[in-house]
């Protein structure tokens, strides 16, 4: 009898598992489909936390990470697209029918990958230097061409990525006084980050290997189709 109750426990924790991550499958789907239009392909979706079906009852879910690779905005496309949602409402009758026209997110965090090639300016090259860029190029100051290098602080001024360097050198010398006074300017770069899905306001910036990390927040965002 205790074998025959073992048995028949271990099936039905197996049917829930199973039926847990079918709901859940069909939750990732709709709310991969709610994200598309805005993003311009449809993203990977996770619902995060076990049991699902205790946040599926509820209509309520605590995380979902959202992947969308590059994404487009104007002429400029910004790469591997990331984001988190926290506090996404969808009632659970609402994504088992699919009529679902809008999802409510509490908060979404976001960021994507600006590339150094985006970050080019007035032939004013761009690579990572450890927590700080390195910005170089055969610069016109004073009369004179030189090749010019800095270094410089990565910053966000509102929606616009600033590229400002601090130590000047010119053929291979440490620029001082007129020289470096002129030069600075000519490697400071400024640049406008496009406009990043849902309203996401910049707020904090990371050097990569591949490009400049931008991140973003933005509060009570309304996912339509």
């Amino acid at each position: 009898m205790k074998k025959s109750l073992l048995v028949v426990l271990l099936v039905l924790v197996a049917l829930v598992v199973v039926a847990d991550r079918a709901v859940e499958q069909v939750a990732e789907g709709v709310v991969s489909r709610q994200l598309e239009p805005e993003l311009g392909t449809r993203p990977t979706v996770e619902i995060g936390g076990f049991p699902f079906l205790t946040q599926a009852l509820r209509g309520r879910y605590d995380r979902i990470d959202v992947s969308a690779g590059d994404v487009t905005r104007g002429d400029v496309t910004v790469q591997d697209f990331t984001a988190t949602l926290t506090g996404t409402r969808v009632p659970m009758s609402d994504v088992l029918a699919g009529s679902i026209e809008e999802v409510p997110v509490d908060r979404l965090r976001g960021g994507a990958l600006v590339p150094y090639s985006a970050l080019t300016r007035r032939g004013v090259q761009v690579e990572p230097a450890g927590d700080r860029v390195r910005l170089s190029g055969t610069l016109s100051v004073l009369g004179q061409t030189v090749d010019a290098s800095g270094l410089a602080d990565v910053a966000v001024d509102g929606q616009d990525l600033v590229l400002t360097a601090r130590e000047v050198t010119a053929a291979g010398v440490t620029a001082t006084g007129p020289l470096a006074d002129a030069l600075l300017p000519l490697l400071t770069v400024r640049y406008r980050v496009p406009e990043l899905p849902y309203g996401l306001q910049l707020r904090d910036v990371d050097v990569e290997p591949g490009g400049v990390r931008v991140g973003g927040t933005a509060s009570d965002v309304l996912l339509r189709r």
